[in-house]
């Protein structure tokens, strides 16, 4: 099973409008969200926390993450089988987010396999992308050892530089990075344990946002 891809294409157009519609109508409460506090996926700035970026985020109720599951669940199944949704949020970036894993001990579904996290990008105006590495880590990356699995022999281009420039220095040590472009409507797939970030989508445009719905997943149902 491939660790991180993405699915073209996978929400049709009336489910796309149907979540970008859903998107419309929050109203962030002007809470940040650094992700990842220590201990869960979502404390206030007074919690311990590990601060890997910033962003609004409104949580998805139980009965609408259902819904959305059942939306994309036979496109997502046909390529990773069988998991279960367990977290969602509404999600706008404020800044670009560092190299960070998914799977973190304080998580309710960590001892139920950590399946993949989904980004499903809904807006943005400006070009932008999940990187990826074939890294995996341990919570949390900043302090962790990590495990590359795949060849570190790649040249980094003056583009990559650009877009990992807010990232530690130590991820041109991991090989290729893999840049999944934003486009409304696909599903970014990435594996809880494997490393990940955004690029610098600020980097030109200081203004830029991104919006999108992020799910976390699990193998074991309970």
């Amino acid at each position: 099973m491939e660790q991180h891809f993405v699915i073209k294409g996978a929400l049709d157009s009336v489910t796309l409008k149907d979540f970008q519609t859903q998107l419309s109508k929050i109203k962030f409460d002007g809470t940040m969200f650094d992700l990842y506090p220590t201990p869960g996926p979502n404390q206030k700035k007074d919690a311990e926390h590990i601060e890997i970026g910033t962003s609004k985020e409104s949580e998805i109720s139980q009965n609408n993450l259902n819904s959305i599951w059942q939306s994309i669940n036979k496109t997502v199944t046909e390529k990773l089988g069988t998991i279960y949704p367990t977290y969602g949020v509404f999600n706008e970036s404020v800044t670009p987010m560092v190299e960070h894993v998914d799977a973190i001990p304080t998580q309710r579904d960590y001892n139920l396999k950590p399946a993949y996290t989904l980004i499903l990008p809904l807006e943005s105006d400006v070009k932008c992308h999940t990187v990826v590495w074939d890294v995996t880590s341990e919570y949390p990356v900043k302090f962790q050892d990590q495990k590359i699995v795949g060849s570190t022999d790649y040249q980094h281009t003056e583009a990559d530089k650009k877009l990992l420039s807010h990232c530690d220095k130590k991820v041109f040590g991991w090989g290729k990075p893999y840049f999944y472009e934003w486009i409304a409507g696909d599903i970014i797939c990435i594996k809880r344990d494997h490393v990940h970030a955004s690029d610098n989508f600020m980097v030109d445009n200081a203004r830029a946002t991104k919006k999108s719905i992020l799910l976390l997943t699990r193998f074991d149902y309970s």
